[in-house]
């Protein structure tokens, strides 16, 4: 559905190097039930020979979003390993909402490690080796975070967190409800139904996907539309009291989260935390990533100027330089 329903900006075609033929949908919604109907579901860690092959994979729960695995494979003739990780999340200052799974420890060494390196890329502290005083890290941006989300609500003023739907949201609300007393907070968008999945998989039946605990009390706006508009139902929750609105998409390129900043914008006492990745173009705001407190937005064709704080801080739910570096030596141990 987002393939069908995304346009792309000009200026953001303008700095790719694909043609707007190749950005057409690849795949159709009934490709999708068709792959659905021969889709086999594994537990982690089962052994899964593949047919007519040598090899035997296993999947490996990693600390990314629910349900995340790296995939090993065994070919049962050499005895060689490879070890794929996919998306890697933090592992020395792992997310709130998801289990370590014994940190590395269940992930079998391989002869050849295939990592991913979205921030492969060392800071300078990191390479020469200084850390800063305080806190470091993750907790360092959490404490921005709520410093300034406590700032907001001080004024009267709602604190609106675009967000992914698929763990982040899950991720803000576990944070809020742990430093946050009696917080209210909205939920808007399709991480309203991915919470329901988080829910499920914290059961023991479902193999504790989810790290046990109970999230605090929500306001899933979307299922208490009855018949209003976003536009309605957006005036009708910055009415209430004062609180925490947590909605995606992220980038506010539409929907719950481009409805809540419009109306938020010209009001000093609100506040915009962003809390991961930001594109300098493509999601309809030209130079989202450079965006603050005062400065220029063009909004549907219109200069506004942004009143209500602007703040980014990095909750990434990948690896930093220094865990894709522990994860590689501990994968190699076994190759010293």
């Amino acid at each position: 559905k987002i393939q069908h329903a995304r346009e792309y900006e000009r200026e953001a075609l303008s700095e790719s190097d694909f043609g707007r033929e190749s950005m057409d949908p690849v795949y159709t919604e009934a490709n999708v039930n068709e792959v659905l109907e021969i889709v086999d579901v594994i537990e982690p860690h089962t052994p899964v020979p593949i047919r007519d092959t040598t090899l035997v994979a296993r999947f490996c729960p990693v600390s990314h979003v629910l349900g995340s695995c790296a995939i090993h494979l065994t070919d049962t003739d050499s005895g060689h390993t490879l070890l794929y990780t996919g998306d890697l999340g933090p592992i020395t200052q792992p997310q709130l909402t998801l289990p370590d799974f014994g940190g590395t420890q269940l992930i079998p060494r391989a002869d050849t490690v295939i990592m991913e390196s979205t921030y492969g890329v060392l800071k300078d502290s990191e390479r020469e080796g200084r850390k800063r005083p305080g806190l470091d890290g993750r907790e360092r941006e959490i404490s921005v975070l709520f410093d300034n989300a406590a700032q907001i609500l001080e004024r009267g003023g709602f604190v609106l967190m675009p967000s992914f739907s698929l763990g982040r949201t899950q991720e803000l609300v576990r944070l809020i409800g742990d430093r946050v007393k009696n917080a209210r907070i909205h939920i808007a968008g399709m991480g309203e139904t991915i919470f329901e999945v988080y829910d499920q998989f914290q059961r023991r039946d479902k193999g504790f996907w989810v790290r046990p605990g109970s999230y605090p009390d929500t306001d899933p706006i979307g299922r208490r539309m009855r018949g209003r508009t976003i536009e309605e139902k957006v005036e009708e929750v910055l009415a209430g009291e004062p609180g925490f609105i947590i909605a995606s998409p992220a980038m506010l390129s539409g929907g719950w989260s481009r409805s809540f900043m419009e109306r938020m914008i010209d009001d000093p006492r609100h506040g915009v935390i962003f809390s991961g990745y930001l594109p300098r173009h493509g999601t309809g705001i030209p130079r989202l990533r450079e965006l603050g407190t005062n400065r220029p937005i063009k909004l549907g064709g219109e200069q506004k100027r942004i009143q209500c704080s602007w703040i980014k801080v990095g909750l990434s739910a990948h690896a930093p330089a220094q865990d894709l570096r522990l994860f590689a030596r501990e994968m190699a141990a076994d190759h010293d």
